[in-house]
């Protein structure tokens, strides 16, 4: 298989930039970021047109709970609006 995968190296990132879940690759000036799925999340910016390839920085990003929680909190809202509703209703019909 001519286009196959193939390991150039390995990359130790430093304490608390685990968990990499997003990726995007500057080739015009060489760099890779990745992000993390920690709080608060984590930008890792890596060189890669040096070899070994090393982390050069990196951005702590401060996670806004609320704005996670509100589509869930609002759902919970919504169900239990309906469910007031069923019930007003059955209970007029009985």
């Amino acid at each position: 298989m001519a286009n196959a995968l193939t390991r150039v190296g390995a990359l130790t990132l430093n304490t608390g930039e685990n968990t990499l879940y997003s990726a995007v690759i500057d080739t015009a000036n060489g760099y890779a970021y990745f992000g993390t799925e920690t709080a608060p999340g984590i930008v890792v910016k890596v060189e890669t047109n040096r070899r070994p390839a090393a982390p050069v920085g990196g951005v702590f990003t401060p996670v806004n709970k609320l704005a996670i929680l509100a589509p869930y909190l609002a759902l919970i809202g919504l169900l239990g609006a309906v469910t007031v509703a069923v019930v007003t209703k059955r209970r007029r019909k009985a």
